[in-house]
């Protein structure tokens, strides 16, 4: 068995391994934004992918059940801040960002 890039090892980390929410090119762009540091690029992912998903965050009622998507958000900027302090508590831009909002 091959090695996984680091482009599959964020994948892998954020679940996306078939990128249906990031193309090859943003997740190098994460990778470069953050030092090519796996877990502060899957961090910076998540936080994107929280906002993303914050815009869209409801309850919707389908027959008899109520489906809860307002959680979302708060699930991927806590695992996002797990893979920072697993980095080594580098800081928290996007969370704070969206925290003020």
């Amino acid at each position: 068995m091959a090695a996984l890039t680091a482009i599959e090892k964020v994948r892998l980390r954020i679940s996306d391994q078939n990128s249906e929410i990031f193309t090859d090119a943003e997740v190098q762009d994460f990778l470069d934004e953050n030092g090519s540091d796996m877990l502060l690029a899957s961090a910076s992912a998540l936080e994107a992918t929280a906002a993303s998903a914050a815009l869209v965050s409801k309850v919707e009622k389908i027959g008899g059940f109520n489906i809860d998507k307002s959680k979302i958000p708060d699930v991927l900027l806590k695992t996002a801040q797990r893979y920072r302090d697993m980095a080594g508590g580098m800081g928290t831009p996007a969370i704070d960002a969206i925290e003020q909002s």
